[in-house]
């Protein structure tokens, strides 16, 4: 009943087309520091950050949650919140080359939970056709 409950509910979908879009603004705030560059990046980080609460909590819900995807998790989770801070302003100690290492790190690191993501997703797919063809 499990799998059947989230099979349809796919977690790469978590990760919306817009997504790419986001990357490109929070890194306008970053290499072109305006004020509406900086406030719009930083509006577009927070929407990243909000849609990896809901990965995360997703995962925790399905019980598929590995400790290692945790580690993960919060090793992504701390550079948003530096980008954050540094688009803030907060971040004194911050330069701009750590910056957009964070966010290089943030854009290529997404890809890996787009994969855990779609890993997950089979399993789910294949186990319920699985259950189908043993019934």
């Amino acid at each position: 009943m499990h799998k059947e409950k989230y099979k349809d509910d796919l977690l790469i979908n978590i990760f919306h087309s817009i997504i790419g879009y986001h990357f490109e603004k929070i890194g306008e705030g970053i290499y072109s520091p305006n004020s509406s560059n900086i406030q719009f990046g930083l509006s577009r980080l927070k929407s990243v950050q909000k849609t990896y609460l809901k990965f995360e909590n997703a995962l925790k819900e399905r019980g598929d949650l590995t400790s290692y995807t945790q580690y993960d998790l919060d090793e992504y989770k701390h550079a948003l919140s530096m980008l954050e801070a540094y688009l803030e302003g907060s971040e004194h100690h911050m330069s701009e080359s750590d910056a957009r290492i964070y966010h290089f790190y943030m854009c290529e690191q997404h890809k890996h939970f787009e994969e855990i993501a779609k890993e997950v997703d089979a399993t789910y797919a294949s186990e319920t056709q699985t259950e189908v063809k043993n019934s």
